[in-house]
């Protein structure tokens, strides 16, 4: 799955195929598209589109160019239209100081004031920045902040790279990446290998900057997918990889169907409760079901790490623990990262009358801590199911993108035949997937583990 972080459906060039290129665009993977506004017509028509074509969403604003047009009354009409359902985020805004279709002083003006809108309205922020790097930063930091959004079309250099992550934005990268002539370096490449690969995004621009080899033609969200696999050549990586994390980074950003949601501590699932306080994981598994909505059928799980909750909000938000079967730690994210925390709750829900107390991980907690751990759920935890996932470390690492690479497999193992010694029921998982040879992992599982084998 992609997200076309950045496109522009409702302009002329689409008149009457708008449709056809958002179908065009699922047959590629690309399941979500944010069509952003640059003046009060096309933010209006922004707006229409998202909310005729499901996979497309809305952010309205006054590019640069426009600056000049606007005034108290346009503003006005901006910030109704940013209260719009599907409207995600507010931009494009910022300078552009190459063709200065505006004035500076009418753009600096337009920006600051949007910025302030921006804020009041809770949107995130999409910044066109082209030829004016250290005015645009200056005026972020002038303006106070904090802003989250993201550097759209990102130009500048590695420098500048460093300082806008530090401001708490994503730089999202379009089909000019794609341009070097012979094969040569840029600076823009420099930029995409040394970022973080959480701040990355992809975008196509469309109609603008058609990805190489398809210059010349017009530019659709379709060709996204070009983008994507540029910054998997220059990265080093696995398509899947940069799919995977750019996906997450726009949900993060733009929250898509989420907007708005409050994430759920605990969510009940047959005649048992959930716990989810983390989103944070050491894996990005390509099968992943909670990816990328973060939707478990009416809760949103999606957890910021402010937003996690304490050990005492925790406890409170699952209230008596005696009216279920059982309780399961088992959210979006790897229980385990919050070990401590995960062992004080479960042991103040076994004093509490707990019938059962389960816990679901991937079996990398020791690697988390950095320590022996398994010892520590002796008569705290009654159950532990680990995702097994894979029959070797090779299929396992393919699949599961551990960040502890070579070492998560191993660790997996060690980690349920540790538990075994301390837990009275322990089991493993494995997702049933054309890739995984399922009859190898229930042998590992069973006769080299010893413990029952669950597919899901």
């Amino acid at each position: 799955m992609l997200i076309d972080s950045h496109c522009h459906l409702e302009m002329n060039q689409f008149k009457g195929d708008y449709w056809a290129a958002v179908r065009r665009a699922e047959a590629q993977g690309v399941m979500r598209m944010l069509t952003v506004g640059t003046d009060l017509p096309l933010s209006r028509r922004a707006v229409e589109l998202a909310g005729e074509l499901d996979p497309v969403f809305a952010a309205v604003g006054i590019h640069p160019h426009d600056a000049k047009d606007t005034d108290e009354k346009t503003y006005a009409e901006m910030r109704a239209l940013a209260g719009e359902k599907k409207v995600l985020a507010y931009g494009e805004i910022g300078l552009d100081f190459f063709k200065n279709y505006s004035p500076r002083e009418a753009q600096i003006a337009a920006f600051r004031r949007q910025l302030k809108l921006a804020r009041e309205v809770g949107l995130p922020i999409i910044i066109h920045d082209r030829n004016a790097h250290q005015e645009t930063i200056d005026i972020l930091r002038e303006e106070g902040g904090p802003f989250c959004g993201v550097f759209h079309c990102f130009a500048g250099d590695r420098e500048m790279a460093r300082q806008v992550r530090e401001m708490g934005f994503f730089l999202s990268f379009t089909g000019s990446i794609t341009y070097a002539k012979n094969g040569q370096e840029t600076e823009t490449h420099q930029v995409i290998r040394e970022c973080p690969i959480d701040r990355i995004m992809v975008e196509t621009d469309a109609p603008y900057l058609t990805p190489h080899p398809l210059r010349g033609k017009r530019n659709e969200p379709a060709f996204v997918r070009l983008v994507a696999e540029k910054i998997t050549a220059l990265r080093g990586a696995t398509l899947e990889e940069i799919e995977w994390y750019t996906t997450d980074n726009a949900y993060r950003l733009f929250r898509f169907e989420t907007k708005g949601m409050t994430p759920a501590i605990v969510y009940p699932y047959k005649n048992a409760l959930y716990i989810n306080f983390t989103s944070r994981c050491s894996n990005r598994c390509t099968f992943c079901f909670k990816h990328p909505d973060y939707v478990f059928g009416p809760h949103y799980l999606r957890l910021e790490p402010a937003q996690e909750p304490t050990v005492e909000q925790t406890l409170a938000a699952v209230g008596d623990p005696r009216d279920y079967a059982e309780i399961v730690f088992c959210g979006i994210g790897e229980p385990t990262e919050r070990w401590d925390d995960l062992l004080a709750v479960a042991r103040e829900l076994k004093k509490r009358g707990a019938k059962k107390v389960r816990l679901n991980t991937n079996g990398q907690a020791e690697l988390l801590q950095g320590r022996a751990v398994a010892k520590e759920m002796q008569g705290v935890i009654d159950a532990v199911s680990v995702s097994l996932n894979a029959e070797s470390a090779e299929k396992y690492d393919a699949l599961c993108h551990s960040r502890f690479g070579a070492k998560a497999f191993a660790a997996v193992l060690d980690f349920i035949g540790q538990s075994k010694k301390y837990v009275p029921e322990v089991a493993a998982s494995v997702a049933d997937l054309p890739e995984v040879d399922i009859e190898a992992v229930r042998r590992l599982a069973e006769g080299v583990l010893d413990v029952p084998l669950r597919i899901r």
